[in-house]
């Protein structure tokens, strides 16, 4: 159990890089060294931006939205590629995507509401 909540911790910490747009901004913005540096003028251009959008976007049913589309996307084709090659029936495959697919809506949605 300890290993599994791990793993969810590492689909977490990708999955809110996914849907927290803002986080790409920021980074754009790091590779200025006055970046942090109060009174700089990219100092001021983030503040700006976080006063004026860093709230758009950021609902619970629009990181569910990013969680179903990373679920569809990237959980699909691996549980779909190893039931092909493992004989399985497609029971299997929308059983486990199933589980998987809940996962990601509701981790993307929390991720995207509260963080």
């Amino acid at each position: 159990m300890l290993v599994s909540l791990l793993f969810n911790f590492f689909i977490a910490v990708v999955l809110s890089q996914l849907v927290v747009h803002q986080f790409g901004f920021f980074s754009t913005l790091m590779t200025d060294p006055t970046w942090n540096v109060e009174g700089s003028e990219t100092y001021k251009f983030m503040i700006e931006f976080k006063e004026r959008f860093y709230h758009n976007h950021r609902t619970f049913g629009h990181g569910a939205l990013h969680g179903a589309f990373a679920a569809i996307f990237f959980v699909l084709p691996i549980i779909g590629t190893h039931a092909l090659y493992e004989s399985k029936s497609y029971k299997y495959v929308g059983i486990h995507f199933g589980y998987w697919l809940i996962n990601f809506v509701l981790m993307g949605g929390l991720i995207c509401q509260f963080v």
